[in-house]
């Protein structure tokens, strides 16, 4: 039996370049992905399981504090080779994986929030949509004010609504 997380892209873009405006008042002046989480940064938490999901390089999309997430992570961690796609000045998302993605090395390269965490099998999602150009994994939210909206139909999305920020 062959192990199909050898077939899957190797390389993520992780987007941790944004300030956390509505986080400020609990992680103060450090990244929303360095946020901890059971006393360790979220990242880590991200980084470890891509790594043993089959992860051999990393381009960490870096903006707001990115020394502090450099520092933490250097040049390779638990195994895993970590790049660092420096924002000078916010891309948003789209020009930030743009960016990003003139440091991965494979034509293939999975893209991830740096604030977002599915369990899902690397593999399992790879093999069910290697022959579309690009797929996304989405998941159903209760409450979904504080995300964006997508609509789809027969699998294929139809429109993507931005979150709409409510003032409190």
């Amino acid at each position: 039996m062959t192990n199909n997380k050898h077939h899957i892209p190797t390389e993520a873009v992780i987007l941790a370049g944004g300030k956390g405006t509505r986080l400020k008042e609990v992680i103060k002046d450090i990244p929303k992905p360095m946020a901890l989480v059971n006393g360790k940064p979220f990242l880590w938490h991200l980084i470890t399981y891509l790594s043993n999901q089959g992860i051999k390089h990393i381009v960490l999309s870096v903006g707001y504090k990115a020394n502090i997430i450099i520092d933490y992570f250097g040049g390779n961690f638990n195994g895993t080779k970590i790049s660092y796609a420096v924002e000078t000045k916010a891309l948003g998302t789209g020009g930030g994986i743009k960016y990003a993605s003139d440091f991965v090395k494979g034509q293939n390269f999975w893209v991830i929030n740096g604030d977002t965490f599915f369990e899902i099998d690397l593999s399992e999602f790879y093999n069910k949509n290697k022959d579309r150009q690009i797929s996304i994994a989405l998941a159903e939210m209760a409450e979904f004010d504080r995300y964006g909206v997508v609509e789809f139909d027969n699998e294929k999305i139809t429109a993507f609504k931005e979150k709409q920020y409510q003032k409190h």
